[in-house]
């Protein structure tokens, strides 16, 4: 948003849906109000936190943490951001899936997610989510 006289955060609370602004390491630099209510989370909570670890992934918690389990390699949400940042095409209402540590415990949510490159990081929007009525089974 430099030289059009608004700050980042004030520019992405005008959006409704949440919107993450993510680096090239997958983690969060700023979000919107709406991505905050989302995950029940301030926003020096999430600032720095990869995305798995802000979204609550039930994969995060393994010992090697987010990123580096076996389950990352097939996660849309982290292609996405790569992808996006290699090759600055946006890509829009992209399904994705998560296996998420909610408050009715853990769930695989469901994820409309779009995300466009702004410099050299992501603007990543989630559309739509549902939770599932499964339980994961660990």
């Amino acid at each position: 948003m430099e030289g059009r006289g608004e700050s980042l955060d004030s520019y992405l609370d005008r959006f409704d849906t949440p919107v993450f602004v993510v680096d090239s390491r997958g983690c969060i630099v700023t979000t919107n109000e709406s991505g905050q209510i989302l995950f029940a989370k301030d926003l020096e909570d999430m600032r720095g936190e990869l995305t798995g670890d802000v979204f609550g992934c039930f994969h995060a918690e393994d010992p090697s943490g987010c990123g580096e389990t076996i389950h990352c390699r097939t996660c849309t949400i982290r292609n996405t951001i790569t992808k996006v940042l290699e090759n600055g095409q946006p890509c829009l209402l992209q399904p994705a899936c998560q296996d998420l540590d909610t408050v009715i415990g853990p769930r695989t949510v469901r994820f409309l997610i779009s995300a466009e490159k702004a410099g050299e990081s992501v603007l990543l929007r989630i559309d739509d989510m549902e939770y599932s009525v499964d339980v994961i089974r660990s």
